[in-house]
């Protein structure tokens, strides 16, 4: 008998819908009711966050909701989002949400508590934050700064953590948490590295982004929905050496639910964060591209764009092709100038709150948001344009970025800088205001 059984195919029916319900639950918030703007979450006290909209053209603070944390363990305190974007927070762009880690750091160096909050809002006055889970001490995690999270394109946040150590050797392991239900689903050994070790490489503590693989869903499970195995999770790998002086980095890329690698290439410039951009809904701009802040070098291995603005902390973009010569999958969009720590922390976020009716980023158009207008339907941009927004010094730096199909990349339209600074932020994100 050839074909599927009409058993296989109703099983398939029904696994589609539930992606499409579940979808639907994750994208919910994501109902168009203002230009578009940006939020950024800060500590306001002891136990207290605040949820803030801020305007990008000139940094002016549109509302300020406050978030009350539960009092940590006694002997305890939280650390919360200590890290970089990729590290300690993610922004989910269907739903404008974006997830936090805290975690206890008590007396005698002990850890108590890891949570991961999930905070949506603000929308006016109104935010909420939600205990997504509570990782144990007895799951052995490390500090936070350790980790790497990212929201996994679909309902769940990949978080990849230390999680022991054994045989001179640490386990770094993948922890796929529902955004939905809010379980936890561990998956294959991330990588195991040494523990301690001179010549040899190892994981950096800082960025790290996750792409969306071909962009289908797996089905195997409808609560655990996920791009399966052809996603990969990126980060750092640094060569650890007896002898001082510089020395190039790499850029992983590993299989988000298997561990096996996907890519792994010299990184040619210092890379201190960066984001990935779905961009496949773009019928000329190719898919699988991030964006980042780095430092540019003049060494050998360096990018030959950046070698003139060695030390300068700079704007990329990078498609991981192995295939294809670096000055082709890297490129320099803009130096910013000096290194900022915030800038470094934050990275880039995007114009980018996806509408399910359009398939595409509800951005309310570049000009509908650079003159703070609603969006409609005839001031929905081109789908081969992008804003990206820089936190740099305290200012937003605003890029507006074409594709250029002749050079086969990004290319800077213009550039604006807020008037104003802004409060310093834990984590950003944009929002619809």
């Amino acid at each position: 008998m050839h074909g599927k059984s009409h058993n296989q195919q109703t099983n398939m029916a029904r696994l589609v819908a539930s992606w499409v319900a579940l979808l639907a639950v994750c994208v919910a918030a994501a109902s168009a009711q203002s230009a578009p703007a940006l939020k950024t979450l800060v500590q306001l006290g002891r136990n207290k966050l605040g949820a803030m909209q801020v305007d990008p053209t000139n940094g002016n603070v549109t509302g300020v909701v406050p978030l009350d944390m539960p009092e940590p363990s006694a002997g305890c305190s939280w650390e919360i989002a200590g890290g970089t974007i990729g590290q300690t927070s993610s922004v989910f762009y269907m739903n404008q949400s974006w997830f936090v880690m805290a975690q206890e750091l008590c007396s005698e160096g002990q850890i108590g508590d890891t949570v991961l909050y999930d905070i949506m809002g603000p929308f006016g006055n109104y935010a909420r934050l939600v205990n997504l889970t509570i990782l144990s001490p007895s799951m052995g995690l490390q500090k936070q700064l350790s980790f790497s999270l990212n929201w996994d394109w679909t309902c769940n946040v990949a978080l990849v953590a230390p999680s022991g150590q054994a045989g001179g050797e640490i386990t770094f392991q993948t922890l796929q948490v529902s955004v939905y239900d809010g379980a936890v689903r561990p998956q294959a050994s991330f990588l195991k590295e040494p523990a301690t070790c001179e010549d040899c490489w190892r994981k950096r503590d800082g960025p790290s982004a996750m792409d969306n693989g071909n962009g289908r869903g797996d089905f195997a499970d409808p609560m655990a929905i996920n791009c399966g195995d052809s996603c990969a999770v990126y980060y750092v790998d640094d060569w650890h050496v007896g002898t001082s002086g510089p020395l190039p980095s790499r850029l992983v890329g590993r299989s988000f639910r298997l561990g096996t690698v996907l890519y792994n290439e010299t990184a040619p410039l210092d890379i201190q964060t960066f984001t990935y951009s779905r961009l496949d809904y773009s019928e000329e701009a190719p898919a699988r591209m991030f964006f980042g802040i780095g430092v540019c070098c003049v060494e050998e291995w360096c990018l030959p764009g950046c070698q003139t603005s060695g030390g300068q902390q700079v704007l990329f973009t990078f498609r991981p092709n192995a295939t294809l010569p670096v000055e082709q999958t890297y490129t320099i969009l803009a130096v910013l100038g000096q290194p900022d720590v915030t800038a470094a922390k934050l990275g880039v976020t995007f114009n980018m709150i996806y509408d399910v009716a359009s398939d595409g980023p509800s951005d309310g158009g570049r000009q509908a948001a650079k003159q703070g207008k609603a969006a409609t339907t005839s001031e929905q941009p081109s789908k081969d344009d992008l804003i990206v927004y820089v936190l740099y010094n305290g200012h937003v730096v605003t890029f507006d970025l074409s594709y250029d199909k002749a050079k086969q990349h990004y290319v800077v339209a213009s550039q604006t800088i807020s008037a104003g600074q802004i409060p310093q932020p834990l984590a950003w994100g944009p929002s619809r205001g």
